[in-house]
């Protein structure tokens, strides 16, 4: 009966455990959600304030549009060569990592251009976001062309 007791007791507190965690991911899920909105509608109202309060110092981004990486600073120096437009994007898949590090998932569709060049209308965005000084920031952006349907 003892031993029944203790076994029952460990299933409980590792349920109240679990819960307790998924309460805590939920938390850094939609902090991040909100955040990563934050940075998308800065690149397309060309908010280079917003650009750099969101993105890490070690940031680097890799699109089809861009051609090659960029940091943060090649990303602001280039900001008024960007006319965008996101049309829709799905629901974003968000893993946390640790508790101050998510991978963010999602397709998006865009209307635009880059330096005068059409961008690809649809792309899979992956981002790793870390939280430095208390604020999440996105760490590294990266995109994949996907062929329309």
């Amino acid at each position: 009966m003892v031993k029944a007791f203790f076994a029952l007791t460990i299933i409980l507190a590792l349920n109240l455990s679990a819960e307790r965690v998924s309460a805590a991911d939920k938390d850094i899920i939609d902090a991040v959600i909100a955040a990563d909105k934050a940075l998308n509608d800065a690149f397309v109202i060309l908010d280079r304030k917003a650009l750099k309060d969101l993105t890490a110092p070690d940031h680097v981004a890799v699109t089809p549009s861009y051609g090659r990486p960029m940091n943060t600073q090649e990303q602001l120096d280039t900001l008024a060569d960007i006319k965008l437009k996101i049309t829709s994007s799905s629901e974003p898949k968000v893993t946390v990592l640790a508790p101050n590090a998510v991978l963010l998932e999602q397709e998006k569709s865009y209307s635009g251009t880059f330096e005068g060049k059409p961008i690809p209308s649809r792309v899979y965005s992956t981002a790793v976001w870390s939280k430095i000084d208390g604020q999440w920031r996105e760490r590294l952006y990266q995109e994949t062309v996907i062929r329309q349907p």
